[in-house]
């Protein structure tokens, strides 16, 4: 019996010393957990991380914690694949950036901000919301899958800040390709000074400018619209473009120049070759004063984007540090239009020469 009761009284003991540790776990504050995909090129990505996800992240501090995933290393595709495997079919998109919490799956620069903050708080009343169920996410291998994002730099060691880690992916960037952009540039101020001096010596009629009948013009507009639209589309999916193996179009595409006025250049881009399609067939299809204000119409588009193409492409050397091969194309066709459409409207005045007159033999 004595052994009984001493049995008993160890149990007793070990039970009540377990009692504080489930009462401070219980009474620990609740977290709501979530996973964000991105890419470090993707403006939109820069817009979530640095402007939107900073306040939220000093407002609940540690109880919002949210694990970053890049797509663009292995891992955090695969990763994001194995996402995408678990959601509705309704309910799949394949941009970034992409948050998901609990059950709710939210993408683009617009959805996230909105409805984030109304999430965590309801999430907050009903004690937290667990890791979403994921394909490979768990213990312990989260840590290695991306970086818990935290605004507190007393937070813990595998936990960084948005704008650290964008620091960090940008670092790895590639800048390459400046030589093209260099050449391209070259070839846009010969061509506008060519303009120019073509302009200066025949100093056309503008109520008779010669129409410009080659099939090239409207060849290049169409690639011109091709380009442009692409990245426009880009720009309204929240997806990263393709930029291949030269250049970095994302990191040009994120910064402070890729709109004007609240308007994406790619957007100003589609206008510009629109335009000059449609003067293109006016000029050539018709023979009265609307032919001759699309011809003028034609070669001021053809010149004024030239002039910006030159700008664009200054901006990327020289600001951004970063070269758009769909942006570098853009140019090249839109230099190539101004050579096209200036030489036929231009034509060289002859000057007639008088022949001399052979003198006569004086003996």
């Amino acid at each position: 019996m004595r052994k009984l009761y001493l049995f008993i009284a160890i149990l007793v003991t070990l039970i009540a010393s377990s009692i504080p540790s489930v009462v401070s776990v219980n009474a620990q504050d609740p977290i709501v957990y979530a996973v964000l995909f991105y890419s470090p090129t993707c403006p939109h990505c820069h817009q979530v991380m640095e402007q939107d996800l900073p306040p939220l992240l000093e407002q609940y501090g540690d109880q919002l914690q949210i694990l970053a995933v890049n797509v663009l290393q292995p891992a955090g595709a695969q990763l994001h694949a194995a996402m995408l495997t678990t959601l509705p079919p309704e309910k799949v998109q394949q941009g970034v950036p992409a948050l998901l919490v609990g059950d709710t799956f939210l993408v683009g620069s617009v959805d996230i901000p909105a409805q984030l903050p109304g999430i965590v708080t309801a999430g907050l009343e009903q004690g937290g919301i667990d890791w979403p169920v994921i394909p490979g996410l768990g213990w312990p291998t989260i840590p290695s899958l991306g970086v818990i994002l935290t605004a507190s730099d007393s937070a813990e060691s595998d936990a960084v800040t948005t704008a650290e880690l964008l620091d960090q992916d940008s670092a790895e960037v590639s800048n390459s390709g400046f030589a093209l952009a260099l050449i391209v540039l070259l070839f846009l101020i010969s061509a506008l000074v060519f303009a120019i001096i073509r302009l200066v010596r025949a100093r056309p009629d503008w109520s008779d400018l010669p129409a410009v009948k080659t099939w090239v013009v409207p060849l290049l507009a169409a690639l011109g619209l091709v380009v442009a639209g692409y990245l426009a589309y880009v720009e309204i999916s929240h997806e990263a473009a393709v930029c291949g193996p030269i250049g970095d179009c994302n990191v040009v595409q994120s910064s402070a120049y890729a709109t004007i006025a609240g308007v994406p250049v790619a957007v100003l881009g589609l206008l510009s070759y629109s335009a000059i399609l449609i003067l293109y067939i006016v000029q050539d299809r018709r023979d009265d004063m609307a032919a001759m204000w699309s011809r003028a119409a034609l070669l001021a588009v053809t010149f004024i984007g030239t002039l910006f193409s030159i700008y664009l492409t200054v901006i990327e050397l020289a600001v951004i540090e970063a070269v758009c091969m769909w942006c570098l194309t853009s140019a090249v066709v839109t230099g190539a239009l101004l050579l096209i459409v200036v030489f036929p409207m231009t034509p060289q005045r002859r000057h007639n020469r008088r022949k001399p007159v052979p003198r006569s033999a004086s003996w």
